[in-house]
């Protein structure tokens, strides 16, 4: 099948092991997308509003329940070119708001979250501008530990000796195949 489709197939031993390298921004990594996640606010009716609020808390739990250094390899992921297309779900006031996709003042109350129900469109506007400029900096930070994080990464992975890694050779065969 992997010959068929342009692919490879690896043979590893079962004493493969797999790593993963925890680094020192991993829990700042966490926090600050667990607040950016947390930030997150749903416009729409009622049944589409309860839809995104219940992926939302979904969401909320991993940090709960998944390691850090995990949760830090997710916030990477969510704050790369594919991982933000899918972040914040669909009817995210502030990220539709900030690209011009809703207008405040077009919108009923009763399709609103709670937070802005019965607000003035100035008093919705300044709420949300308050949250961009919160969620632009976490998002700021964010880039500069991840940066740092793949910076560490990457020594770590320098001073490893070479032992058999599932992720590792899975990683040799992607980069591979992303030259061609």
């Amino acid at each position: 099948m992997a010959e068929c489709t342009n692919g490879e197939f690896l043979k590893l031993d079962q004493n493969a092991k797999d790593y993963s390298i925890a680094t020192p921004y991993d829990s700042e990594i966490n926090n600050i997308s667990k607040d950016i996640d947390a930030s997150r606010i749903y416009y729409g009716t009622n049944e589409e509003r309860e839809k995104n609020y219940k992926k939302k808390a979904k969401s909320m739990e991993v940090y709960e329940k998944g390691s850090v250094t995990a949760n830090s390899s997710r916030a990477e992921y969510k704050n790369s070119k594919v991982g933000k297309k899918s972040a914040f779900g669909s009817q995210e006031i502030i990220k539709d708001y900030k690209v011009g996709k809703l207008k405040l003042d077009t919108v009923e109350d009763e399709r609103l979250p709670e937070e802005l129900k019965g607000k003035s469109t100035t008093e919705k506007e300044n709420f949300i501008k308050d949250l961009i400029i919160k969620r632009d900096s976490n998002d700021k930070k964010l880039k500069e530990l991840i940066k740092k994080k793949n910076a560490y990464i990457k020594s770590q992975k320098n001073n490893q000796k070479d032992t058999t890694s599932f992720s590792k050779e899975v990683f040799k065969i992607m980069e591979k195949q992303a030259k061609t």
